[in-house]
């Protein structure tokens, strides 16, 4: 296995050891689906869409308002599927964004620096997200779109 790997995951268990700032997963990743607004009343749709979608396969002629019916639900479907996939991107800019995760990121970045080059660079400065944009959770998480199913517990601060 890759060394920065390792040292990534040893980072991890240093930050639980020592009551860091934990890292986490997306949610998607780690323990299924995350529930989006709005997903039940697309849901509610699906019935009528498969039951004109079942009645055009068979061959059936349909009305022009059961077509209009048909395109609006195809656009329906299209555009939840967008935003379902930027829901998944956003979940894991937040994911990126786990302070714990940007420290054992760091650890990767800066492993093969010299003792002299590891006095001379600040961690901060080889961080790759700022800190005003880092959040710290005290558990391990899974990000969704809307941050973490956790509550917040702070921003790391230049103090």
């Amino acid at each position: 296995m890759d060394k920065s790997i390792i040292m990534h995951e040893v980072q991890h268990a240093i930050q639980d050891f020592e009551g860091f700032a934990k890292g986490g997963a997306p949610l998607k990743t780690v323990q299924g689906e995350y529930k989006l607004k709005y997903e039940a009343d697309v849901n509610k749709l699906r019935p009528e869409f498969i039951d004109l979608l079942a009645k055009v396969r068979r061959g059936e002629s349909i009305t022009n308002k059961e077509q209009a019916k048909l395109d609006y639900f195809q656009a329906v479907f299209d555009k939840y599927a967008k935003y379902q996939e930027e829901a998944d991107r956003v979940a894991y800019q937040h994911y990126l964004e786990l302070a714990g995760e940007v420290e054992s990121r760091n650890v990767q970045t800066r492993i093969d620096l010299t003792p002299a080059e590891r006095q001379r660079f600040n961690p901060v400065d080889s961080e790759d997200v700022e800190r005003a944009k880092q959040f710290v959770r005290r558990k391990a998480t899974a990000t969704t779109p809307y941050k973490s199913p956790h509550a917040f517990e702070g921003f790391l601060s230049y103090d």
